[in-house]
């Protein structure tokens, strides 16, 4: 059988790819698609036939990325298809009977010991900021054990989806928590809360991909060592629920830009590093090493910075499938980073690059809109803070199993 090779991008067309797309999750090499979500967060019960309960559900509810691109090349006439990812949090896994040391083992990374993914995200609230008492209820409790992710482009059909699910998640774990998330659109286009187009320069490991060009699969996939078979693949998932204080940032925007005597669009494209339609400020951050165009602290220059302090060019690609919700009270992202190595990519990026006011050079301040609270950023010469809008509200770590996992599940 062919196996994928993931020192290179992926080839969609190629027979490599086709054999470990049958066991892949969708939604990893490419998005989804659809505008409905709803996230289910299980923890799985005791007792005999709970892996033979899952491994059921998972056939039901899971899409392959073989079945994702089946569903695209039919969703016109099939708009109710409904997806569906499963994820389990190392906590997940112990429940299933895997020991700390053999998870160890399967989920090592090469050349590290620390592995994040098993740790857990609270034991890393105090280097990312995350104040334990800003999380929701839910959130503050036990571990989670796992998602339930489903998505339609039909809204009544996510619902219709969704009930059965919980009715099926009945089986062999308590449905805790539930999220729904939906995209905000306008003129066919996406949005984020705070009104900026979104999933927009997307890094990709297709071949296809021209701008940004593509990155090797390894950066994305990580073997799955206990699928019982070569060829499948599984990725490390970060969960973050962050609410936008939309009307906050609005007056940050506009007291930024009445200090540095800008309008407040266009303070606000400071804050982010990018304009309102999606234009960036700054295309190439080499060309502007030193901020004036686009802040150093800028959010999108702070986690892609293209370029270190030295100019050394700079590569840590995160794989963004985040969608907005919005309740009575509240809205912001559901945000979804997929990655080979947490600690490496979203963990470097929040610790090393986001909450470190030294970087990319002494006094820059951190992450102007997901930053640690206190502390100025260097506007050009003129400290200011500008303050944070975005909350963190909960979150967890998990990893995405290859379909064959979830098959070779006995009772």
């Amino acid at each position: 059988m062919p196996q994928l090779d993931l020192t290179h991008p992926i080839d969609l067309g190629s027979q490599h790819w086709s054999a470990a797309a049958v066991h892949l999750q969708g939604n990893i090499v490419k998005p989804h698609g659809r505008k409905h979500t709803v996230m289910f967060l299980f923890v799985l019960a005791q007792g005999d036939g709970l892996r033979a309960a899952l491994r059921d559900l998972a056939a039901v509810f899971v899409t392959s990325a073989t079945g994702q691109q089946n569903q695209r090349d039919r969703i016109e006439s099939a708009p109710n298809s409904v997806f569906g990812n499963l994820g389990l949090s190392a906590a997940g896994y112990r429940k299933l009977g895997f020991d700390q040391e053999a998870l160890q083992k399967v989920f090592a990374h090469r050349g590290y010991t620390q592995n994040w993914f098993l740790e857990g995200m609270k034991a890393k609230g105090d280097e990312w900021g995350d104040a334990a008492n800003q999380l929701e209820a839910f959130y503050q409790k036990a571990a989670v054990d796992g998602y339930l992710l489903l998505a339609c482009a039909d809204e009544c059909g996510l619902l219709e989806a969704a009930a059965m699910a919980k009715q099926r998640l009945s089986g062999c774990c308590e449905v805790v928590h539930e999220e729904r998330g939906q995209v905000l659109e306008q003129n066919g286009l996406e949005y984020e809360p705070f009104g900026f187009r979104d999933a927009i320069s997307m890094p990709s490991v297709l071949t296809t991909a021209a701008a940004p060009p593509p990155h090797n699969a390894e950066t994305l996939l990580f073997r799955d060592r206990l699928a019982g078979q070569s060829n499948c693949f599984g990725t490390f998932v970060v969960y973050r629920k962050l609410e936008q204080d939309v009307t906050g940032f609005d007056r940050a925007a506009q007291a930024l830009g009445h200090v540095l005597g800008l309008t407040a669009d266009e303070a606000a494209a400071r804050i982010v590093g990018r304009r309102k339609d999606g234009t960036a400020l700054v295309t190439d951050f080499s060309q502007d090493p030193s901020g004036r165009v686009c802040p150093l602290q800028a959010h999108i220059r702070k986690v892609n910075p293209q370029v270190s302090a030295r100019g050394g060019r700079i590569v840590v690609p995160l794989y963004r499938r985040g969608v907005p919700y919005r309740t009575d009270k509240t809205q912001g992202l559901l945000f979804l980073s997929m990655q080979q190595n947490i600690a490496t990519q979203f963990g470097l990026a929040m610790r090393d690059w986001v909450n470190d006011s030294d970087f990319p050079v002494p006094g820059t301040g951190t992450d102007s809109l997901l930053g640690r609270p206190g502390g100025v950023q260097n506007w050009n010469g003129i400290s200011h803070d500008v303050g944070r809008h975005v909350t963190f509200r909960g979150g967890e770590f998990f990893f995405l199993p290859s379909l064959a996992f979830f098959h070779s599940l006995d009772g």
